[in-house]
């Protein structure tokens, strides 16, 4: 995950439905981003513009492996570690 990623959950939007989700903070800034693992789109709280963009770069790189440690967490499995943005 990125640095001072959050692991997988889960956002509970308007309408109901449970989507796949991963938070990033931002040091002690008090930024937070909550960013869909389907679509990659920034859907909660807020990050600075350059920080979102290396977040959603990140998240489309790794997608599949997002994925794939979503459904190990939900199976009650550890998820492997991805490699940081560089």
């Amino acid at each position: 995950m990125v640095p001072g990623a959050h692991a997988p959950g889960y956002y509970c939007d308007a309408a109901l439905q449970l989507m796949r989700v991963f938070g990033e903070e931002i040091g002690s800034r008090g930024y937070v981003g909550i960013v869909t693992v389907d679509t990659i789109e920034l859907i909660g709280g807020r990050l600075p513009d350059r920080q979102q963009r290396l977040v959603e770069a990140w998240a489309e790189i790794h997608q599949a492996a997002l994925l794939e440690d979503w459904d190990r967490l939900q199976g009650g499995r550890t998820p492997f570690k991805i490699e940081p943005l560089r």
